[in-house]
């Protein structure tokens, strides 16, 4: 890797590191992400997909969480473990997870996942939940959990997409005309921009110093391709909620609806229809 590519890593995950230093210092960023993580929409995501690979590797285990940020995994599992490490790149996001967790089995570490500050084969599982797509080198990161990972030991990523919205999917399904469907998605994209600033996420975070994130999403079948071309051979890629509806029927508080939108979701992926678009990611490693 070249002394700029370095560099340039370098450069993202110290504004990684500031943007979320500052945004755990305000109190309101802090319980719109509380509200936006304990909605029906994740409970439910959680339950049905993530939980239940989760929990068969986590009971009386020791854990490492990458990229924890506030606590919101460690709040839910640690009292499962033998111990949680819970590691941030941000010290203030360690510090409110300290708060939140308040769980003799949790333990804290400041340190970042592309230099995990552990000996070889230290844990069971290693989790990164919605913090993977902050890392561009997501192959250092893999080799680093394979590395203090155990020998059968699980790497469980849980990671947002790129956004392919509930317009986009139906404009391709039905094959629209190119240059129509460009036409559709601008008017779209700046509707979405218009609405966004309504909201009351988008105006507290504009408060926050440092707040333009650092984002390097990736498709399924990319992720297993950098994991493969690495030396990991046994590999899950998971794709699951397709938006084809507004996102306000996927956030509602009735559960009911919720769960019928991620059947049929469900449904479209297997049917193979835009197998490799989703609002989620998840991701299974098992160290051979």
């Amino acid at each position: 890797m070249s002394i700029y590519r370095k560099g340039l890593m370098k450069y993202n995950l110290d504004k990684q590191r500031k943007r979320y230093d500052a945004l755990y210092l305000s109190k309101d960023t802090t319980c719109l992400y509380d509200e936006y993580l304990d909605e029906p929409f994740f409970e439910i995501a959680n339950s049905k997909y993530f939980f239940p690979k989760l929990f068969k590797n986590i009971n009386d285990k020791i854990v490492l969480d990458i990229g924890c940020g506030g606590g919101n995994m460690g709040s839910k599992i640690s009292h499962k473990t033998k111990y949680m490490v819970n590691m941030d790149v941000s010290f203030n996001a360690l510090l409110y997870a300290r708060k939140r967790i308040a769980n003799e089995k949790a333990k804290y570490v400041h340190g970042d996942m592309l230099r995990l500050p552990f000996k070889e084969t230290s844990f069971d599982t290693v989790l990164c939940y919605a913090s993977l797509h902050h890392i561009e080198d997501v192959a250092m990161v893999a080799k680093e959990a394979m590395r203090v990972l155990k020998n059968k030991g699980k790497f469980l990523c849980f990671e947002p997409t790129e956004r392919y919205p509930w317009v986009y999917f139906w404009l391709d399904l039905f094959m629209i005309p190119k240059s129509l469907a460009v036409f559709l998605k601008n008017i779209y994209v700046k509707l979405q921009h218009r609405f966004a600033k309504q909201r009351k996420f988008y105006n507290v975070l504009k408060k926050i110093p440092h707040n333009s994130g650092v984002h390097f999403f990736k498709l399924p079948s990319q992720y297993k391709e950098i994991l493969v071309k690495n030396g990991v051979k046994d590999v899950k890629v998971e794709t699951v909620f397709l938006e084809f509806l507004p996102p306000r029927y996927f956030m509602s508080k009735n559960k009911i609806i919720v769960e019928w939108i991620i059947k049929l979701s469900h449904l479209f992926h297997k049917l193979r229809i835009a197998k490799e678009r989703g609002r989620f990611i998840i991701i299974e490693v098992t160290k051979s």
